[in-house]
């Protein structure tokens, strides 16, 4: 029955619990997870915005970084692979968090159910405005389509709230939202503060990758996770510095900077072309791997292997093949979504890590060869018999040499020459915990560098040595067991 008190309907007010979206019709959420067992995740708000105005077909999102498939429900990454579940909702369920019950988190609903839901807060709606004849003249329940569950308006402490609930015994009943809710995804403000793209970096892995992708190292990020959270906090710092440049320029009177532009950061994956299981080599390996002490036996077969495989020629230019391959790939489907990056001044670089940066280095090798009229007989060197024993160490070990830089080598050892090479010249080259130096030493390669030095008739330490790149850097830690310096000193 409808109350009157001071002159007016007590049901005229009412209070809500769960409606964050009060707008006549909720907007729509778009959202993602990697597996069945992960909590659902928005898209950014401008990704989302652009998924409603086109529903029914792909959308590049993430500032080209992938392409959102509604009619599929996949979201599919540009750079890397891998690609994600995709959905929408307007409505969702509250769910607790089984590890802890304070947390709670949200589950999309059906479209099918959400239509239900939306139906009934309507009707509760309007009975409850001046056009109607009270909240409590109406059905509060609904049964969904597949008849095991129905809605409820329910009030709760002088709330209103819809509710999912079971028709019948042993299942849970859930309260629903509209809307998501408030969100910021991390560094989703910086971006989009930022100016367009000019520098786009590759990333090279190294050693123990086929580890960190197992589910038992799950605490460890993977690559691709690594090299977000590295471009957000590039981006972090960009902004901070350009809003101190702002208050710096207001202080003077003078006309504020335009805003920095974006810095990429896409990640080469290679490990698998060592490690993946149809390998016959690595099905060779793990028969003959004893049981005892697996942990540290594991660590053997997934990163000690990494450095012994890549010292052998094959699978040196297996490796050099799939990076360059994944680079070339990368770099016209990235100039596909940023057709003006290369006119408009665009610049492409290298960072290694590990044995990443021993790859790095002997890609611009290659890109040198290519570069070079007259082939350097201590650059790529093509093996006679599928080994490189006629190089470097194994050919010191031979016999006594009294000319080493004859038989140095500082680029890498392979069975063929490569058929393909960097489609750029790149602004920079990063190493990180770099062994090269070792590699080089192994190589016979600073003889070579002495006598380039010597035959310069330069008294310096620098070497004339260089790579088609504009800079090279090699930053280590003094306590990085596996790092070296490039050059003898």
């Amino acid at each position: 029955p409808v109350v009157i008190e001071n002159g007016e309907r007590n049901d005229l007010m009412v209070n809500w619990s769960g409606i964050e979206d009060i707008e006549a019709e909720p907007t729509r959420i778009w959202l993602c997870r990697e597996k069945e067992t992960d909590e659902w995740q928005p898209l950014r708000h401008v990704d989302c915005k652009a998924l409603n105005k086109t529903p029914d077909q792909p959308v590049v999102i993430e500032n080209g970084r992938a392409t959102a498939d509604p009619t599929w429900g996949k979201m599919k990454y540009n750079y890397v692979l891998g690609e994600k579940c995709l959905t929408s909702a307007t409505w969702f369920m509250k769910a607790e968090d089984e590890n802890d019950k304070k947390k709670t988190f949200l589950i999309p609903m059906e479209e099918s159910d959400a239509m239900v839901v939306e139906q009934l807060y309507q009707n509760a709606v309007y009975a409850a405005s001046s056009y109607g004849k009270g909240i409590n003249s109406i059905n509060s329940q609904i049964p969904f389509v597949d008849g095991k569950y129905r809605v409820e308006l329910v009030k709760q402490n002088a709330q209103y709230t819809m509710r999912k609930v079971p028709i019948g015994w042993f299942a849970k009943s859930f309260d629903l939202q509209r809307g998501y809710g408030p969100y910021t995804l991390e560094g989703e403000e910086d971006e989009d503060e930022l100016g367009p793209v000019n520098h786009l970096v590759f990333a090279i892995h190294g050693i123990g990758e086929a580890m960190f992708h197992k589910d038992d190292f799950r605490f460890v990020l993977s690559m691709k996770d690594e090299m977000t959270r590295l471009r957000i906090q590039i981006q972090k710092r960009q902004i901070e510095s350009w809003k101190k440049a702002c208050e710096t320029a207001k202080k003077k009177g003078t006309p504020k900077p335009p805003p920095p532009n974006r810095v990429e950061v896409v990640p080469i994956i290679w490990y698998d072309r060592i490690h993946s299981s149809s390998n016959e080599l690595m099905q060779s390996l793990q028969a003959t791997t004893l049981n005892t002490i697996p942990a540290l036996r594991e660590i053997a077969n997934d990163v000690v292997f990494d450095i012994l495989m890549y010292m052998t020629p094959n699978f040196c230019y297996n490796v050099l093949e799939c990076v360059t391959d994944q680079i070339i790939a990368t770099y016209d489907m990235f100039k596909k979504h940023h057709p003006d990056f290369v006119s408009n001044g665009g610049k492409f670089s290298l960072i290694g890590h590990s044995l990443g940066s021993v790859i790095c280095w002997d890609l611009l090798s290659i890109l040198k060869e290519e570069q070079t009229p007259k082939k350097d007989e201590h650059g790529v060197h093509i093996t006679k018999d599928g080994f490189s024993s006629d190089v470097g160490y194994q050919q010191y070990a031979r016999t006594e040499v009294k000319n080493r830089a004859s038989y140095g080598s500082w680029g890498p050892s392979l069975p063929k020459a490569l058929n393909r090479h960097l489609p750029f010249k790149p602004d920079f080259a990063l190493f990180l915990g770099s062994p090269l130096g070792q590699f080089l030493t192994l190589r016979g390669a600073h003889p070579v560098f002495d006598e380039l030095r010597e035959a310069s008739g330069e008294n310096t330490e620098i070497s004339p040595f260089t790579l088609p790149c504009n800079s090279v850097h090699n930053v280590f830690s003094p306590s990085d067991v596996v790092a070296y310096r490039i050059g003898v000193y």
